[in-house]
């Protein structure tokens, strides 16, 4: 690999770890983007023979996703101490703006089917659980996290790890979306902004489990049950729409008008992305 190939996938990297913890944008959408999704795809699932065919292709994009990913931790966690309220509308915007690729991506190949639409429910019956749960259950959920102590806190640091390779594994879901729902996100953000090593070591494992495990377990099932599992994501976020609404405070008419403009934002951001995606790119399908 020489300099400028490197030097490229560097940068990718960088892309590819900021939108993957931004709520509503898949990091593997980001991949398949600029055309490294399927090589990366195939270098975790054959590890052993193409670790030192493609170490440096690996470590460079790795090193970026890293660098992206502690860029975007700074930028959200000043924008969620001062401007929360905007800061959760315009991620709402994020993920509306991703609902027509979904869509497109599951409608692809095959007619709706009675079954699709069951699981479409199910998918957002499970937001719905999660949305009960943080009402009525649990609370404020990073007090609780806080108070639940070290054991119960690194795994969930380790779970937060594990969506979060989904999310680079299966172009469409956007892993910071579900810890987002699941209240892991703002709590993950800052120990990600203090490098708290006693969280961000079950955080690495479980990402790197996660990569290994799912790699073969989501090919098989994109393969074989590819529209029930899309069906199952659309519900997700759509459920996961009505979850971060729920759980935003809004004063009155004014947060709703900044709130509204804050989404408009993130539509157009998250749909510019898409409309780049859908052009025609060298090495690079479709998600």
């Amino acid at each position: 690999m020489d300099a400028k190939e490197g030097s490229n996938n560097f940068l990718i990297g960088i892309l590819v770890g900021a939108a993957s913890w931004l709520p509503g944008i898949s990091g593997g959408v980001v991949a398949v983007l600029f055309g490294v999704y399927e090589r990366l795809i195939d270098d975790v699932n054959n590890i052993r023979t193409k670790i030192k065919e493609d170490f440096w292709f690996l470590v460079t994009l790795m090193a970026g996703i890293i660098i992206g990913l502690l860029i975007i931790v700074y930028i959200i966690d000043y924008m969620m101490s001062i401007y929360l309220m905007i800061t959760m509308f315009f991620f709402v915007g994020l993920i509306i703006g991703q609902l027509p690729d979904l869509v497109r991506i599951t409608k692809r190949g095959e007619p709706t089917k009675r079954s699709h639409a069951v699981w479409l429910a199910i998918g957002f019956a499970v937001m719905m659980l999660l949305l009960f749960t943080e009402l009525y259950v649990i609370g404020d959920s990073e007090e609780v996290i806080e108070d639940s102590g070290l054991i119960i806190g690194m795994t969930l640091s380790f779970i937060a790890g594990a969506v979060y390779a989904v999310s680079k594994i299966v172009p469409g879901i956007s892993g910071a979306t579900v810890m987002l729902v699941l209240g892991l996100y703002v709590w993950m953000n800052t120990i990600i902004k203090q490098f708290d090593l006693v969280y961000l070591l079950p955080f690495g494992i479980g990402f790197i489990i996660a990569v290994f495990a799912f790699a073969k377990v989501m090919g098989y099932i994109l393969k074989n049950h590819h529209h029930a599992i899309y069906y199952f994501i659309i519900g997700l976020t759509v459920g996961s729409i009505v979850v971060i609404l729920a759980l935003t405070d809004v004063g009155g008419l004014a947060d709703v008008a900044i709130g509204c403009a804050a989404a408009a934002v993130g539509i157009v951001i998250s749909m510019a992305l898409s409309m780049i995606k859908r052009r025609p790119a060298k090495g690079a399908q479709g998600a």
